[in-house]
């Protein structure tokens, strides 16, 4: 029930932008900031020392990756919307075509060049071809999702990259989708009706695969559906010019800070097993709506808090692929590095945090080389070749 008014209450919500989606938003870049460093601080060594009693504090640093999938859904349909409309079709070679220069440049570069060669150092040629063909081929969810059958070797460098798989699937068929919808009122009841059936399913994909219950593409393919929800309620507000009132503006601003505060709880008690049932018997659908809810504020520029406008974050947002990608193996690799010496720390050691402060240090180092050297450069060439072609 509680899901239920969640979503109807957006019914009302006004729209402060003509066309939030056709614009570059900054504050996005700040969102996908906290998104990464939430999931870079969930993997760290040194997390264990932040507790109360025999208790660990956020420990749902996982919960980033709920965000990516609510923004991808919502950035990725907002642009083939609004192509649909201003030129009648989708053109699904060119959306391939840029999604390719965003996603496989350091792919190719960075993690050839750098990783590849120290993961062959410590676990030989076999091991290393495994995750490397699981993350280009965008193939790592099926051994995290279907761990508990053991019927896939596990992707030890890169088992991160599930969450690539998932996306990469999206971008394949959601554009045709898009190029076939008629009626868009109709397409967005069959996304919430799919997001309500995976949430009722989750206790049984909890029961069924265990440890990989949190990697159900299913799932995650719902959550991206709402932010594919969400642009399409942002597009339909917009194109109603719904007017607003004072009471409007009270209401939601309880809910955008109910939802904050929510997120931030996920953040600081969850964990994604069976040590907390809840998340799947209804805390993370609730927990998508409240990024919903959050990431409405920001794109219509309705509520916008003003951490959001650093530009730092916007900074490190921009270079969060490159620290997504790169930040668990460098863990791993200092992990062995440290292993093979005879130099790790013993279990519970607060010198783990200086390891993971070197951890950090590198990937961002490897990130803003990738960004600088590799990836703008090659997001430019792609603006120029897209804005040619119009």
């Amino acid at each position: 029930m509680l899901l239920v008014c969640c979503i109807l209450s957006f019914a009302d919500l006004p729209i402060l932008s003509d066309s939030p989606f056709m614009k570059y938003i900054s504050e996005i870049d700040s969102i996908r900031a906290f998104a990464c460093l939430m999931v870079m601080w969930d993997h760290l060594y040194s997390r264990f020392f932040l507790r109360i009693g025999d208790r660990e504090l956020f420990t749902g640093g996982f919960i980033g990756v709920d965000v990516f999938f609510v923004l991808s859904g919502f950035l990725i349909s907002s642009l083939l919307f609004q192509e649909k409309e201003r030129s009648g079709r989708i053109r699904y070679g060119k959306f391939y075509v840029r999604r390719a220069l965003r996603l496989l440049p350091p792919i190719f570069t960075v993690v050839p060049l750098v990783l590849l060669p120290l993961i062959y150092y410590f676990d030989g040629a076999a091991v290393t071809i495994l995750n490397y063909f699981y993350l280009v081929t965008y193939t790592t969810v099926l051994p995290k999702f279907l761990e508990v059958t053991h019927r896939f070797p596990n992707p030890y460098w890169f088992p991160h990259a599930w969450s690539l798989s998932i996306e990469e699937a999206f971008y394949l068929v959601f554009p045709f989708l898009v190029g076939q919808i008629q009626n868009l009122k109709r397409f967005s009841w069959s996304l919430l009706f799919f997001f309500f059936l995976n949430a009722c399913m989750m206790p049984y994909v909890l029961h069924k695969y265990q440890g990989g219950a949190y990697h159900n593409p299913f799932w995650h393919f719902s959550q991206i559906g709402m932010g594919v929800w969400l642009a399409i309620l942002v597009r339909s507000r917009s194109e109603t010019n719904h007017q607003t009132t004072s009471g409007w503006y009270r209401r939601y601003t309880y809910l955008f800070f109910a939802a904050l505060a929510y997120v931030f709880a996920m953040f600081s008690f969850a964990t994604p097993g069976e040590q907390t049932r809840w998340f799947f018997m209804g805390g993370a659908p609730l927990l998508t709506l409240s990024i919903l809810v959050v990431l409405y504020g920001v794109v219509t520029g309705f509520l916008v808090p003003g951490v959001l406008k650093s530009k730092t974050l916007r900074f490190i947002g921009k270079i969060s692929y490159g620290l997504y990608l790169f930040h668990l193996p460098v863990y791993r690799l200092s992990e062995r590095f440290l292993e093979r010496s005879g130099m790790s720390p013993p279990a519970g050691s607060f010198l783990w945090l200086f390891v993971d402060i070197a951890n950090v240090a590198i990937v961002f180092l490897l990130a803003i080389l990738s960004w600088f050297l590799i990836e703008r450069r090659i997001l430019n060439y792609k603006e120029r070749v897209w804005a040619s072609a119009k």
